[in-house]
């Protein structure tokens, strides 16, 4: 039996305002060269601040500076379009797609280990694939299915303050999560174990998870983070609102039903507050961890959001997806 601590259907009740990030600049446009993007979804931070972005419709990652300054790119055929694994730091490429190592087939969510390698979920490859900090291959993992450990387009991909990474296995409706060595650990969502009516977790025989609204059931899962408490907070895009559990996949709250549109990226900021690309809707929502609604802020700039990051200096980047580029905040209180 899974302990329900606290159900939200809304937004709860008001917390302290906050003032709203003020934009500092925006990087990239539509393009296939160094610093250009199509679609640009996920986004993580590395060391010294630097930013990985995964270009999906590139079918590469993107490593800039804290600042926007490209740096390298990663994928096949970036640098001469030749039919391998390459690095390029100038006068790149579109990637070529396919299921090398190496190679994507529409990368989304991207994370950052505390070693400093980069994990890209190769989502319509079913699987995730690890990279050091500097782009070089380091292993694949997961193939196509709905039994532990396999994948249906995997999404959302964070790590947990003891190493473990959690990962949003979209096409399953549950979430995957898995030691630091990728040893599967567990699954949950709606019947994940025996197909009940009811949040449950698996270890060792897992299924498909059911679509719908309940408490902890999912209806297209898309992004994911851990905050430094071990809470796991996601994106459940088809109900309109975030989800929030024990790092066991136990169901904490819901919230944000009525104020938020086809949500995607998800972050916690430097103050411990929840960031959400409220992507319809073309703005950031700002929330407690507690879920209750801070502020809105970003519409004057963004047009369908939909990855975030936050920077040690208390900056905040934004995927622009709506006009290819990324876009640079900063938190005012």
């Amino acid at each position: 039996m899974v302990a329900v601590v606290l159900v939200l259907a809304g937004a709860i009740g008001a917390a302290p305002a906050a003032a709203k990030p003020t934009l500092i600049r925006a990087f990239g446009k539509l393009g296939t060269g160094a610093g250009r993007f199509h679609d640009p979804i996920g986004i993580a931070v590395g060391s010294g601040g630097h930013l990985y972005v995964a270009d999906a419709m590139n079918n590469r990652v993107e490593e800039f500076t804290s600042g926007g300054v490209f740096v390298r790119t990663w994928g096949f055929g970036v640098q001469n379009g030749s039919a391998a694994f390459q690095i390029c730091t100038s006068s790149c490429r579109k990637g070529i797609l396919g299921a090398g190592n190496g190679q994507f087939d529409f990368p989304w969510g991207i994370a950052v280990n505390r070693a400093g390698h980069v994990f890209v979920t190769d989502s319509s490859n079913n699987r995730v694939e690890e990279f050091t900090a500097g782009g070089a291959f380091v292993e694949a993992f997961g193939t196509f299915g709905s039994g532990a450990g396999q994948f249906f387009n995997p999404l959302g991909i964070t790590f947990a303050p003891d190493g473990d990474l959690s990962i949003v296995d979209n096409g399953n409706q549950r979430i995957d999560k898995f030691t630091p060595q990728r040893a599967f650990i567990r699954a949950w969502g709606w019947g994940v174990a025996d197909g009940g009516h009811r949040l449950e977790t698996c270890t060792a025989t897992c299924q498909t998870g059911l679509t719908g609204k309940g408490n902890g059931e999912f209806d297209g899962p898309d992004s994911i983070v851990t905050n430094s408490a071990g809470r796991v907070f996601v994106t459940d895009n088809g109900n309109n609102r975030v989800e929030k559990f024990g790092g066991a996949g136990a169901f904490i709250a819901r919230w944000g039903s009525r104020l938020l549109s086809n949500p995607f990226g998800i972050i916690v900021d430097t103050d411990g507050r929840i960031e959400v690309a409220d992507t319809d809707h073309d703005r950031i929502a700002q929330f407690t961890a507690a879920g209750a609604f801070v502020t809105r802020w970003g519409a004057a700039a963004l047009s369908l959001p939909s990855g975030l990051a936050a920077l040690p200096d208390d900056r905040l980047v934004v995927t622009d997806d709506g006009h290819n580029q990324v876009v640079k905040y900063a938190q005012t209180g």
